[in-house]
């Protein structure tokens, strides 16, 4: 049951479909090649405290990562502006020229994908998600597997 949690928490996030080559395939390859585990871990960051912002996730952050939010937003833009603007400018105009910026944004998700599969892979992250699987009814999947 815990590798079927892992699995099932890995796939939400790692889903991606099989399309046909679009534009923003060079700069999803670019952004890949030249963000570094830094950059990733500041993806991470970012990610986290943008989404403590939400209200009903607001009392779980900690008050040290609410008053690190605006380091951490200065922080990701740095980081976005090097990556599109220096790293893969090439790469970044074309899409915007083909795909807009629908064609960046998937771009960019594919990158915010690999940051949380990252830190998913943590053994402290996977721990807590073994943890969760503690709590889940063996006998309601069981019954749902065995229906015909």
């Amino acid at each position: 049951m815990r590798h079927l949690w892992h699995a099932l928490a890995l796939g939400l996030t790692l889903s991606t479909s099989a399309a046909a080559q679009t534009p923003t395939d060079g700069l999803t390859t670019c952004l890949a090649q030249h963000t570094s585990a830094a950059d990733r871990q500041a993806m991470a960051r970012w990610v986290f405290v943008t989404l403590a912002s939400h209200p009903d996730l607001t009392p779980y952050a900690s008050s040290q990562a609410t008053q690190e939010t605006g380091r951490i937003q200065a922080n990701m833009a740095q980081t976005l502006t090097r990556l599109m603007t220096e790293n893969c400018a090439r790469e970044t105009k074309q899409t915007l020229r083909q795909g807009g910026t629908a064609g960046i944004q998937k771009a960019f998700s594919t990158v915010a994908r690999q940051a949380l599969t990252d830190v998913l892979s943590h053994p402290n992250v996977a721990a807590s998600l073994g943890d969760t699987v503690s709590h889940i009814d063996p006998s309601r999947w069981a019954r749902l597997l065995l229906m015909p």
